[in-house]
């Protein structure tokens, strides 16, 4: 089991996470924290989510006919902006984003993220593969040095719903930018036996880079766990987003929609005019 770190106090100096918490963080690439947000933010969130998605009764009964469970698709309620204010709280809090411009070294901006209710089954459901985040957020390779951080957010106790997510620490967890430029993703049956387990409780948060392997597990039977998706990147990085062109460049190779096409053969045929345009770093510069 991981145990979450638990944040700094508000002092005069802003801080939120130690300097010790944000060398971990670039060794390892990830942290999992409490005490971000204050608890009356995160109880008013699991209420929002509450109103919104049918109690395990109510989802056992009707499944995905449930009005709620249709109602959930329309992007206002389940997405930013919320129709309800206690969410956009949670994503925009003056303390998360103070934590996560700390962790990425400058000004960060807010892209994408969906709130989640997970339904337990019998038999279990929802045990996923080990898998990156990054090919459907980033047209280039991630960094070494992360210019992006993804977030889980939890409302729920990990014992009364399980379901944690489980992740692989660097530096085994983590595949470097020039594995990822090159194709060489590692086999994430390698990296099984270093796999960790979040030992989660309300406003527990996991914190993480793109090119950690991460999975989902499944929710006790007739439990439910709610939790928030989301996702900031340092304001420079203009190739980073989940809705942007870079989703669907990597659509185009992973699906196989044009014979041999790849992302960095795309990227090789246009000018440095062009991928400016598209928001790419100059060669020249720094990631």
């Amino acid at each position: 089991w991981e145990q979450p770190q638990q944040a700094l106090p508000d002092s005069a100096d802003g801080a939120v996470l130690s300097a010790q918490q944000v060398a971990e963080f670039h060794e390892y690439g990830y942290l999992a924290m409490d005490g971000i947000w204050p608890a009356e933010v995160i109880q008013n969130g699991r209420q929002a989510l509450e109103e919104i998605y049918p109690t395990i009764e109510e989802w056992n009964l009707e499944k995905q006919e449930h009005p709620l469970i249709t109602q959930s698709h329309n992007p206002h309620v389940n997405q930013f902006p919320y129709s309800q204010p206690a969410l956009n709280a949670i994503v925009l809090h003056r303390r998360i984003l103070t934590a996560v411009t700390q962790l990425l070294g400058g000004e960060v901006r807010f892209y994408g993220d969906v709130s989640l209710a997970k339904y337990g089954t019998d038999p279990p459901s929802g045990d996923q593969e080990l898998h990156l985040d990054f090919e459907g957020n980033m047209s280039l390779a991630p960094p070494e040095k992360a210019n992006a951080v993804k977030c889980i957010l939890n409302y729920s106790h990990v014992e009364e719903s399980a379901g944690p997510t489980r992740f692989v620490p660097g530096p085994e967890g983590l595949v470097t930018p020039r594995q990822l430029a090159a194709g060489e993703t590692m086999n994430p049956e390698d990296v099984y036996p270093y796999e960790r387990t979040i030992h989660y409780s309300p406003g527990s948060v996991l914190i993480y880079v793109n090119r950690l392997w991460h999975r989902g597990s499944p929710v006790n039977n007739r439990a439910v766990r709610y939790t928030t998706h989301f996702n900031y990147v340092r304001s420079d990085a203009l190739w980073v987003g989940s809705h942007t062109w870079a989703r669907a460049l990597w659509s185009l190779e992973k699906r196989k929609l044009l014979p041999n096409f790849t992302r960095a053969g795309f990227l090789s045929t246009l000018s440095a005019l062009q991928r400016r345009a598209l928001g790419c770093p100059d060669e020249n510069s720094r990631l």
